[in-house]
C-alpha cells in the first residue's frame, strides 16, 4: 500500500514530508519525481526509474512520459487531465479483464487489494463493483457483512455509496448475510427489533 500513495494516504504523506522539510521546494520536486507517472510505471513493472538508476543497471524503465507531458502542457492540456484520461482508460481495461477472469481466486485477491481504496475513493468504485458482480453468489460472507455495516446512527449503511449501485442479487445476499449476523444472538421468532432497525 505504501508503494502507490493515493487519496488521503498520499495527502498525509505530503503533509508529513513538508512538516519535516528544511527546503519545501526541493521536497516537492523530490516527491513529484519519485511519484511521477514514470516512477509509477517503474514500480508496477519492477524496473528502476531513470532518476534512481546507476551506471550499469540493466533494468531501467524505458517508458518516460516527461517529454510527452511537457509537450501536452504547452498545448494547454494539464497533467491532471492527462493522468485522468490514463486512469480512466486503465480502469475500463481492468473492468474488461475482470469480466474475462475464470475462477474466484484472482478476483478475491483483487477484492482484498481494492476494498480500502474503493470504499474511500469514488473513482475506484467501478473496479469494486465489477469484482462483486463477477463473484456474484461466491462473494465472501465477510465482504457481504461489511457492505451491510451500519453507520454511527445505526439506521444508515456505512458504505451506502458502494451498496446502492449493486445489482439485486448482491443486495439480496447482503440482506441475508446481515440478517444471519443479526439473528445469531436473537430469538428467531421475534424479528420486530430487526425490522425497526432496517426501516
Amino acid at each position: 500500500r505504501k508503494n502507490f500513495l493515493i487519496g488521503p494516504a498520499g495527502q498525509r504523506e505530503v503533509r508529513n514530508l513538508l512538516r519535516r522539510a528544511d527546503n519545501p521546494k526541493q521536497t516537492i520536486q523530490d516527491f513529484q519525481q519519485t511519484h511521477s507517472l514514470h516512477s509509477m510505471f517503474a514500480k508496477a513493472f519492477q524496473t528502476i526509474p531513470k532518476h534512481a538508476a546507476k551506471e550499469g543497471d540493466d533494468k531501467v524503465e524505458s517508458l518516460d512520459t516527461d517529454s510527452v507531458l511537457t509537450f501536452l502542457y504547452h498545448l494547454g492540456v494539464s497533467q491532471h487531465e492527462v493522468h485522468k484520461r490514463i486512469s480512466d482508460a486503465l480502469k475500463l481495461n481492468l473492468e474488461d479483464e475482470i469480466r474475462k477472469v475464470e475462477g474466484t481466486e484472482p478476483l478475491l485477491n483483487l477484492l482484498k487489494s481494492c476494498w480500502q481504496y474503493a470504499t474511500t475513493i469514488p473513482e475506484l468504485r467501478p473496479v469494486l463493483w465489477a469484482v462483486l458482480r463477477k463473484l456474484g453468489s461466491d462473494t465472501p460472507v465477510a465482504v457481504l457483512e461489511r457492505l451491510g455495516e451500519r453507520g454511527t446512527d445505526k439506521a444508515t449503511l456505512k458504505h451506502k455509496e458502494v451498496w446502492h449501485p449493486l445489482p439485486p442479487l448482491l443486495k439480496r445476499l447482503v440482506w441475508e448475510a446481515d440478517w444471519v449476523k443479526y439473528m445469531k444472538n436473537k430469538d428467531p421468532d421475534n424479528p420486530k427489533e430487526y425490522l425497526e432497525l432496517v426501516q
